[in-house]
Parts: C-alpha cells; sequence; structure tokens
C-alpha cells in the first residue's frame, strides 16, 4: 500500500558533479581486463543508475513467509492464508473486511489448532514502512491490537515524507552521445550487473512427484498419489507409506507326517490385506513377500497382524500362530513367537513428505541442504557461473581465452565537461 504526496524531476540536462568529472576522466581510454577495476571503482562509487523522477508520500509492505506444508496441515491452502491475510490487512487500512472472505477465513481458523488470526499463526514476515510516523511495527495486522495505529500514521505522512518509487536512467547516459567513455562505461556496467546477477538453478530433486510446474520450473507437483495433495504436502498427520516384508519361518510344525505347508497371511486395522504363496513340505520356508499397504495413517495405533497357517484341504487349515505389531516410522526387523516356530519379517514405515515422529505427526521442515548454503544465494538462485558469464564475455577475474578481448576507443583525448 502507498501514497503519493509529492515528485520531483532532475533536469534532462543535469550540471554534473566536479568529483563524477574527475573520476570520469581519469578512466583508461580502453576497456578490458586489465583495467576493468578501474571502471568498477567507479560503478562501486556512483553506482550503476542514476535516479531522474521520485515520489514522496508513504507506503507499508509485508512479506509473509508460508511453510506449504505447515498450512497443509492445517487445512488450508496457500491462496487461502494470502486472501485471510489481506482480509485482515483490509480490516486495518479500511476499517471493515469483506464479508464473504470473513466468513470464509473464520471457518478456516476454527479448524486450525491455535485457533488464532492468520496473521498470528503466519507471523514470520517482514515488514517495510517508509514515510510517517508510528510505534507499531506491524502496521498491516493492527486491527485487533491497536485499531488507529493505521490511521495515525497515514495522517503524519504529508509531514514526513520518504520516497515510495523513482525512475532511473544508466550512468553511463550522463555523458556525450557517441563517444567511446560512454561506450567503456555502458560494457563495463553491462558486465557488473551480470557479475552481481543470479542463475536460477534448482537446489534439490523432489522428494515426492515430478517438478511438471509451468510457472516454476523448481517446485514440485504430485499426481494420483494417496498421501499427498498436489503441492506434494501431506493430506493429514499420520500418513506413511507401509511396506512389509514376510521374510521367513523357523521350526513350523503342522502335520504329523510331513513337513508344514506354510503360507501367511497379513492384516491391518483388521481386515486381510494380502497372503504369501505356499511352501510345500518346509519347516524352514523363506517366503520373502513384499506387501506394499500404500499410503495409510499409522497414528491413530493401528496395528499389522500376521497368521501363519499349514494348508491342508483349504477350508479346514491349521493356525499355527499369530502375533501383532504396532506400526511407527522406520525400518525394523523382527519375529514373532508362533505356537510352534517362529516367523521373521521386517516393517518399513517411511513418513510422509514434511512429517516426522515414530507415528508421523510431527511437521519436518526442509531446509536448503548446509553444503549448498555457501554457493546458493536463495533457495534456487546463486551467481553466475564463471563459465556463463565468460560465454556473454564478461571479463572475469582469473585467465581465460577472452583475457586478450577490449572496446578500444580512439586515441585523442576526451573529457567530459
Amino acid at each position: 500500500m502507498s501514497c503519493d504526496y509529492y515528485s520531483y524531476r532532475v533536469s534532462s540536462a543535469p550540471k554534473l558533479h566536479k568529483e563524477f568529472r574527475k573520476a570520469v576522466n581519469q578512466l583508461p581510454k580502453v576497456y578490458s581486463p586489465k583495467f576493468k577495476q578501474r571502471f568498477y571503482k567507479l560503478i562501486a562509487t556512483f553506482g550503476t543508475h542514476y535516479v531522474t523522477k521520485v515520489k514522496l508520500g508513504g507506503s507499508v509492505q509485508s512479506v509473509t513467509s508460508i511453510r506449504q506444508c505447515q498450512a497443509s496441515l492445517q487445512g488450508v491452502s496457500v491462496e487461502e492464508v494470502q486472501m485471510c491475510l489481506e482480509a485482515e490487512a483490509s480490516a486495518s487500512i479500511k476499517g471493515n473486511t469483506l464479508k464473504a472472505e470473513t466468513k470464509h477465513c473464520q471457518k478456516d481458523a476454527d479448524k486450525m489448532e491455535s485457533k488464532s488470526s492468520f496473521s498470528g499463526l503466519f507471523n514470520d514476515r517482514f515488514t517495510e514502512i517508509k514515510g510517517g510516523h508510528t510505534t507499531e511495527p506491524d502496521l498491516l495486522f493492527s486491527a485487533d491490537k491497536d485499531p488507529s495505529a493505521y490511521k495515525e500514521w497515514l495522517i503524519s505522512l504529508p509531514h514526513n515524507p520518504d520516497i515510495v518509487s523513482n525512475s532511473l536512467s544508466p550512468l553511463h547516459e550522463l555523458l556525450p552521445i557517441n563517444t567511446p567513455l560512454r561506450k567503456n562505461l555502458r560494457l563495463a556496467i553491462s558486465h557488473y550487473i551480470l557479475e552481481k546477477a543470479l542463475w536460477k538453478n534448482c537446489s534439490e530433486s523432489c522428494q515426492a512427484g515430478i517438478k511438471s510446474d509451468k510457472r516454476d520450473s523448481c517446485v514440485c507437483q504430485c499426481h494420483n498419489e494417496d498421501a499427498v495433495n498436489q503441492d506434494c504436502c501431506p493430506t493429514r498427520k499420520g500418513m506413511a507409506r507401509v511396506i512389509i516384508t514376510v521374510q521367513r519361518g523357523a521350526g513350523l510344525w503342522g502335520d504329523h507326517s510331513t513337513a508344514t505347508d506354510g503360507y501367511v497371511k497379513v492384516f491391518f486395522n483388521g481386515q486381510m490385506k494380502s497372503r504369501t504363496h505356499v511352501i510345500y513340505n518346509n519347516n524352514y520356508p523363506h517366503w520373502n513377500t513384499v506387501i506394499d499397504l500404500g499410503a495409510l495413517d499409522v497414528s491413530s495405533g493401528h496395528r499389522v497382524r500376521f497368521e501363519v497357517w499349514d494348508e491342508d484341504n483349504k477350508w479346514d487349515d491349521d493356525l499355527l500362530g499369530r502375533c501383532e505389531k504396532a506400526l511407527s516410522a522406520g525400518v525394523k526387523e523382527d519375529l514373532c513367537n508362533l505356537n510352534h516356530g517362529q516367523l521373521f519379517y521386517k516393517l518399513d514405515v517411511k513418513c510422509a513428505p514434511s512429517l516426522s515422529g515414530a507415528l508421523c505427526k510431527d511437521y519436518k521442515a526442509s531446509p536448503m541442504s548446509q553444503s549448498l548454503k555457501e554457493l546458493y544465494v536463495s533457495r534456487h538462485a546463486h551467481p553466475v557461473p564463471k563459465a556463463i558469464l565468460l560465454e556473454m564475455g564478461v571479463f572475469v577475474d582469473e585467465p581465460s581465452p577472452l583475457s586478450n578481448q577490449s572496446l578500444t576507443a580512439k586515441t585523442q583525448k576526451f573529457d567530459v565537461k
């Protein structure tokens, strides 16, 4: 939000300060790797651009960081959080809110764990206030704390304005047209900007889903997966993928005259999910049957049950024993003691993305890898690689095939008036 009260501009033919004229006249006649730092020193002192026009007044801007999957676990999407934050900000600015949005947001707030306002729950926020006077740091969301804060700040703007917007022109445009010095400085400025630029590069692969978002090539999206939504966030707490391996039996005894014809049934939450094949005449069978139960909610104390059977005529098979085990995150190998013998198995319970804890009920953030933090400036951006800069013709600070390049100028002396 911004308000403009005053504006001014620089003359179309501004008078140059003597310090700037002196610095320009001391520049070399060529821009080359040898003299690169001479040009960069001037740019570091005077900048790449100069201000031609400014508007004065006041502005307030808030940027809220939303952990997408944490919001999903609260039952709301990022779009809903944005809409509700805008509705709460409207209450501070206009003194009222849009009824439709307010009603919807109240329903969303009621189903969240904290039952607080959206601005209170999603409070990882950077706020920049320009102009005016206020002691309220969270000005856009001050309606509940200090209803008059925004209005008082607005009243103070005409007497305490600040720059809220400006227009810029490249520094080289201050120099005479069609001169070598202007061309040299223009090229140096373009190189300087490229060396400060960022190169988009996805910092990690998808924990789930694929990168199919046309708007952002680094965003992972999931399709037709039970445990997560389209944003690859868990649909609820407790979700995990459960894979069971029925490994082997030992010391089974089911028949008096022959060895055991053994097989295993696997149940989850009272329902049979799978059974192994029968291994005939073997008291030490190795099934090694992998059973993928898919996405399940393991947070409600559900248990998996194993039943080991000896096949006779199918309708009168003998139960050799059963056992139950609670599911929890991780990979565990264990055994069941049966009435006759033992059953060895493996449980592989992997929490859905952004979930952790024994029952997959805890939110788990996904920070950038520590090894990448020194290279990356933001989640998916780092400085332009030197090899790319070389391809663009930039004079990088190391020997290169382009080290002999230069932009030559005429030999005559040229002064800035």
